[in-house]
C-alpha cells in the first residue's frame, strides 16, 4: 500500500507496480497473485524468489529482474511448475495469472501432471479373485501399475521396497490375516499412512472396529461389484492426492 511517497508491506512479496507507484486500482487483486506466486516459489524451493539485504535491493529485483526457475533452484522440483510461477510473477499485471483461484488450479495441475503413475498392490491368496480385481483396476486406471501378490510375507517385503499408492488386501488369508498384515505394515515407516482397503467375505463388528483402529481406508464385502471397487479406489486416491497437493487447504 502506498501513501505520501511511502510503500508499506513485506518487500519479499510486493508486486513491481507497487514500487513504481502507478498501479491502476483495477489491478489491485493482481498484486495478491504476485504475492502468492512468491509464496509458491518459496514453498517449492525453500528459498525466496528474490533475496537481498536491503529493501531498496528488493525493490530493484522485483521491478527489473526475473525470478529463477524453481526447477533450477531445486532440481527435484518438477519443471511443470516453472511456467506457472513465471506467469504469476510477470512484471506487467495484465500478463499475470488473472486470479488467485486460477493460480491455485494451475499449481494443482502442475502437481498432478508431474506425479508418478499410481502403484496399486492387490494382496489375496485366491489367485482367480486377485486376477479379477487387478483386471478391473488396470482397465479403469490405465496409467497405474497394478501388482498381484498372494503371500502376505512377500507383500510386506514389497511394501518396504516399493512406493505403493494404495493396497487392496483380503481379510482372510491362511498365513496372515488381512488385519494382522495391516498391523505389521502400520509399524513400518513407509506403511504408517499407506491407504489400505480390506476386501472380505466374512467378518463382523469386532473386525470392522479393529480395521477402523488401524486406519483402514475402506472395507468391501465379497462379492464385490467392479463399480464399488473402482469408486472406493478413486475416492481414496483422490483424497491422497488432495492431502499431498501444494495448494491443499
Amino acid at each position: 500500500i502506498g501513501f505520501k511517497g511511502y510503500v508499506v508491506g513485506s518487500p519479499r512479496y510486493m508486486a513491481p507496480e507497487v514500487f513504481f507507484g502507478d498501479a491502476p486500482p483495477e489491478t489491485e487483486y493482481l498484486r495478491d497473485v504476485y504475492a502468492l506466486g512468491c509464496l509458491a516459489f518459496e514453498t517449492l524451493t525453500g528459498v525466496h524468489a528474490f533475496s537481498a539485504d536491503a529493501a531498496g535491493e528488493y525493490m530493484r529485483m522485483h521491478m527489473f529482474e526475473d525470478a529463477q526457475r524453481p526447477s533450477r533452484v531445486r532440481p527435484e522440483v518438477p519443471a511443470a511448475f516453472d511456467a506457472v510461477i513465471a506467469r504469476a510473477l510477470a512484471k506487467e499485471p495484465w500478463d499475470r495469472t488473472q486470479s488467485v483461484a486460477e493460480l491455485r488450479q494451475q499449481l494443482v495441475e502442475a502437481h498432478e501432471s508431474s506425479r508418478e503413475p499410481e502403484r496399486i498392490l492387490v494382496l489375496d491368496d485366491d489367485a482367480d479373485w486377485a486376477e479379477l480385481v487387478s483386471a478391473v483396476l488396470r482397465r479403469r486406471f490405465r496409467s497405474a501399475r497394478v501388482d498381484v501378490i498372494d503371500n502376505p510375507q512377500e507383500a510386506l517385503l514389497a511394501v518396504d521396497l516399493e512406493r505403493y499408492s494404495l493396497i487392496v488386501a483380503d481379510l482372510q488369508m491362511p498365513l496372515l490375516s488381512g488385519l494382522e498384515w495391516t498391523r505389521r505394515v502400520r509399524s513400518t515407516s513407509r506403511g504408517k499412512n499407506l491407504p489400505i482397503i480390506i476386501v472380505t467375505g466374512s467378518g463382523g463388528a469386532a473386525e470392522w472396529k479393529e480395521a477402523t483402529s488401524l486406519g483402514v481406508a475402506g472395507v468391501l464385502l465379497k462379492p464385490v461389484h467392479g463399480d464399488d471397487l473402482v469408486n472406493m479406489v478413486s475416492r481414496v486416491l483422490r483424497e491422497t492426492r488432495a492431502s499431498e497437493s501444494p495448494a491443499a487447504g
